[in-house]
């Protein structure tokens, strides 16, 4: 699983969405937003890195999150663990956050909405969704 509700969905953790969201909420100060930032592109090298480790060309901080995460997605269907999941906000592209824990004024928490139905997200999504089924069973 690369997300959960606790956590940004995938797009917008890479475009550091959520931290700029938490600034706007007043949840981070100028320096934790600086400092978070740092700490963001250090995981999205990381990250890069051991899309490289496991055989991903082209990917790098510029790549867009709509190329990364297929690569995500395909080269943790090749890993030995037993299940995989994908989220619906990653597969819908979500940026923004369902929910963000310790708040319950500042953030409509729970009342986002995904921008079609689950039928249209999984049939745009049939490729990626084949391929990790497709990686799984090698």
């Amino acid at each position: 699983m690369v997300a959960n509700h606790d956590v940004p969905p995938f797009f917008g953790w890479w475009e550091h969405d959520d931290l700029r969201l938490k600034k706007q909420y007043q949840l981070l100060d100028e320096q934790q937003t600086s400092v978070a930032n740092v700490q963001r592109e250090t995981e999205r090298d990381k990250l890069c890195r051991w899309l490289s480790l496991h055989g991903v060309r082209g990917i790098d901080l510029k790549s867009e999150a709509a190329l990364v995460y297929p690569a995500l997605i395909k080269v943790l269907a090749q890993s030995p663990a037993k299940m995989l999941t994908l989220q619906l906000d990653d597969l819908d592209c979500q940026r923004l956050p369902v929910n963000i824990p310790g708040t319950d004024k500042e953030y409509p928490n729970w009342r986002r909405q995904l921008t079609q139905t689950s039928t249209e997200i999984i049939a745009k999504s049939q490729m990626l969704i084949r391929d990790a089924v497709t990686s799984r069973n090698l």
